[in-house]
């Protein structure tokens, strides 16, 4: 619960320090929330008649689906940028430096190059803390 607690208290810091176990619960929580999230919002996306024809199949409740969807969308965003946070101080508690971790995030998102980083991402975030005199 502690690791819950904290991920969403500390949504924007990357002060501070994560350890191993804090990371992988709030990954999991956060996978099981995104799919939560994203389920509503599934029945906006595929094959329709045109850019509005979901809204328009919810009759008058379309604006306030809308404003549900946008919601839900606004939620999901802070929980990718909360992953992203704990990413950053997870990398710096293994002992890897900024850079490093910048140049790993950047390269994840390359196809076919990102199967190779985010292995070894992972091996790095698996790494025990390193231990710090001071943050």
């Amino acid at each position: 619960m502690n690791s819950l607690v904290g991920f969403y208290k500390s949504i924007f810091s990357f002060k501070g320090r994560t350890s191993r176990k804090d990371y992988w619960i709030s990954i999991l929580i956060s996978s099981i929330w995104l799919v939560v999230l994203t389920l509503p919002l599934s029945g906006f996306v595929g094959p329709g008649d045109g850019p509005s024809s979901a809204l328009e199949d919810f009759g008058s409740y379309g604006l306030l689906v809308a404003i549900i969807a946008g919601f839900i969308s606004l939620h999901i965003l802070l929980i990718l940028i909360r992953l992203q946070t704990i990413y950053f101080r997870r990398m710096r508690d293994a002992g890897q430096t900024n850079t490093i971790s910048i140049v790993l995030f950047i390269l994840n998102l390359i196809p076919y190059v990102q199967v190779l980083t985010r292995i070894y991402t992972i091996y790095l975030l698996l790494k025990p803390s390193k231990k710090f005199d001071s943050i």
